[in-house]
């Protein structure tokens, strides 16, 4: 697998639906096109992605991101372009420029975790003050989802759907359990859940993973075979097969 890295230079295009971005990166100098399902991202951010060049027939060589790590912005100039992006609500250029004069490098800093300093910026008063720490936050919290997913295998587009509907909740959800993915999410069924959850250390035997398998059979038995019921004996096989656990632990206690 290839890799890129290189500073946010603008999102060209952004599908809000399934995250699908293409984004004009500066590499040593040169302006490069990315395309892939990513975060959004703002103009001045550090981005490393992995995956492959490709020839698109109309807009000629581009880069097919399939992983993709983000770094802050460290100079004050990249800083500043960052925050004036538009991503974060309540600030453009000028409110950017005048936060980053008020704190310097530790502008970010700032917004995480002493927002209220921001109201000795001139034209931020209180309302204003808490939208943009909101507006900063979720931000970095929809980052910090995808990388979190992305650790355990889960592809983009995925993660997409899953910060959409989780937000702030996500990781904290999926780690408890992942087989809710399978109600929750159209298009998840029980060997993606289960592909995560065993990336996640959840046991064999975790009665979340049973619960899941049997579900699923009898899912699987209705819409292929029109069966409203199985026999226990049967559905019990199966589940075992599927799950790969004894029968003891499937039969009720």
């Amino acid at each position: 697998m290839e890799t890129l890295h290189g500073t946010v230079n603008g999102t060209l295009f952004r599908n809000e639906e399934n995250g699908y971005s293409v984004i004009s990166l500066r590499v040593d100098g040169d302006l490069q096109t990315a395309v892939g399902v990513l975060p959004e991202l703002s103009d001045g951010e550090i981005l490393h992605l992995e995956g492959e060049w490709m020839q698109h027939a109309q807009y000629g060589r581009q880069f097919k991101a399939m992983g993709f790590r983000v770094e802050r912005p460290t100079t004050l100039d990249a800083i500043e372009h960052y925050l004036g992006s538009g991503l974060i609500r309540g600030v453009g250029p000028s409110t950017a420029k005048l936060i980053v004069e008020a704190f310097g490098q530790d502008t970010l800093e700032v917004l995480t975790a002493h927002p209220e300093r921001l109201k000795d910026v001139p034209k931020i008063g209180k309302k204003r003050m808490a939208q943009i720490h909101e507006s900063f936050l979720a931000q970095q919290q929809s980052r910090s989802t995808f990388l979190f997913l992305q650790r355990y295998g889960v592809t983009p587009a995925l993660s997409n759907k899953i910060n959409k509907l989780y937000r702030e909740h996500a990781e904290r959800f999926i780690s408890e359990n992942p087989y809710r993915l399978i109600d929750d999410i159209d298009g998840v069924g029980f060997l993606t859940a289960d592909r995560i959850a065993r990336s996640l250390g959840i046991t064999q035997d975790s009665a979340f993973r049973l619960r899941a398998g049997i579900k699923h059979v009898l899912v699987e038995a209705a819409g292929s075979g029109g069966h409203t019921y199985l026999p226990e004996k049967e559905l019990v096989s199966r589940a075992s097969s599927l799950l790969q656990v004894g029968e003891n632990l499937l039969l009720p206690q």
